[in-house]
């Protein structure tokens, strides 16, 4: 059995366009799909360069994974972890007998990539959970 869980923000516009699709995408594929709202303090994914996005723990995270991080990014991602801001929406796809295996994806873009790929991730999932 597999689930589509998006974690959102109600006030957040992003949040609101991935929920669109996501909705789109488990009907399309038969899955369930359920959202579940938490913060009303997030910035939306659309903020930020792609790699702090999909990266984001700390200010530090992005040197982790050895990508370069500018000055301003650093400072957002300062603020964001000192207030406690999240970036929205996180998607959660599980899997499993017992739905006990999981991908966790940060963030939202709207491009034909990501999409493309969060479908054959979808696609992939429901090909061997039978």
């Amino acid at each position: 059995m597999i689930e589509i869980i998006e974690e959102a923000d109600p006030n957040c516009p992003v949040c609101e366009n991935a929920k669109r699709y996501l909705r789109e995408l488990a009907k399309r594929y038969g899955v369930a799909f359920s959202v579940r709202y938490y913060a009303t303090k997030s910035i939306a994914s659309a903020w930020g360069s792609e790699p702090v996005t999909q990266h984001l723990y700390s200010p530090e995270a992005p040197e982790r994974y050895g990508l370069k991080v500018s000055k301003e990014a650093k400072e957002v991602l300062g603020v964001m972890s000192q207030y406690g801001f999240n970036i929205y929406p996180i998607i959660r796809i599980r899997w499993g007998v017992f739905r006990n295996k999981e991908i966790v994806i940060r963030g939202w873009q709207s491009d034909t990539e990501f999409l493309t790929k969060l479908e054959s991730i979808i696609s992939v999932l429901k090909s061997i959970d039978r």
